[in-house]
């Protein structure tokens, strides 16, 4: 082997060995990203889970003041209507009285 082949088998190694090292470098970064995302996902299910949680929390406590909303709609509904009935009657009465009082 001559000195040329030499020479040119050794810039090839070199180069061969570069692209190796460049290579190792984007893998190292590449797993580093992974385990950053890695973790960065575990910490998101962690908040999805809390979240999850919380909105289970609020329903349990939602749900029955709404149910306890409707109850109470529905006894100011039936208050209003016997209030209008109380001012009916109460309207009546008067009627009633004046009548009297004209006839006697």
């Amino acid at each position: 082997m001559d000195n040329v082949d030499w020479q040119q088998l050794q810039a090839e190694v070199m180069l061969a060995w570069s692209s190796a090292e460049s290579v190792n470098s984007v893998q190292q970064h590449l797993d580093s990203m992974f385990t950053r995302l890695q973790s960065q996902l575990e910490a998101d299910h962690r908040n999805v889970d809390s979240l999850v949680a919380a909105v289970a929390l609020l329903c349990g406590a939602i749900c029955p003041l709404s149910l306890r909303a409707s109850e109470l709609a529905t006894q100011r509904n039936l208050l209003t209507a016997q209030l209008r009935q109380f001012e009916t009657f109460k309207q009546q009465v008067k009627l009633n009285l004046r009548a009297d009082v004209f006839d006697s």
